[in-house]
């Protein structure tokens, strides 16, 4: 079964950013919140020279560490709320192993390429919960649309579920790099 979601046309696509998608801010150095809801912060590995103190490198709208079966009934509905349409009996796709080794690797990238602006990508995760097909929106460079898709194919997804059985479904992620 093949569930179509509202992101066919571009059309759609602006209706769908100036709606309520989910956004993730890599942070290069000032914080500032892009959503309403709760921050759940990812902070860099080690604090910058002459600090103690690890700066935010990332933030989104339900915890970056959790899959999503160990999500709360209330971070669920934050996520689910994303997906116009979708049914009680339907779940999104999600990565596998949560969303932070997909930022930590954006991140990594921001950093190398010093790209600011935003990244828009959708991808089509397939039945066995694997990314068939990407489509970039908007990116600050060729190079980051690259190296995103290629985090993305390289990630293993739980698979959406559409009346208890796997089907494909797509995976939107919208990131906002600032640089320093």
């Amino acid at each position: 079964m093949t569930r179509s979601t509202p992101l066919t046309n571009r059309k759609n696509v602006e209706r769908m950013i100036r709606a309520r998608w989910v956004s993730i801010a890599l942070l290069s150095c000032s914080p500032s919140l892009l959503i309403a809801q709760e921050r759940h912060v990812l902070k860099d590995d080690h604090p910058p020279t002459g600090s103690l103190i690890k700066r935010e490198v990332a933030s989104w709208s339900i915890p970056i560490d959790k899959t999503y079966d160990e999500l709360t009934a209330a971070e669920l509905e934050i996520f689910r709320s994303h997906y116009e349409g979708l049914k009680s009996n339907e779940e999104p796709p999600f990565p596998a192993k949560g969303m932070e080794p997909i930022i930590r690797d954006l991140v990594k990238v921001q950093s190398a390429l010093q790209v600011r602006g935003q990244l828009f990508v959708v991808a089509t995760v397939d039945p066995e919960g694997s990314v068939s097909n990407i489509s970039v929106y908007e990116s600050p460079s060729k190079r980051m649309s690259k190296a995103a898709a290629v985090i993305l194919f390289g990630t293993k997804f739980k698979p959406a579920s559409c009346s208890a059985n796997p089907c494909e479904m797509e995976f939107p992620l919208i990131v906002d790099m600032k640089l320093k």
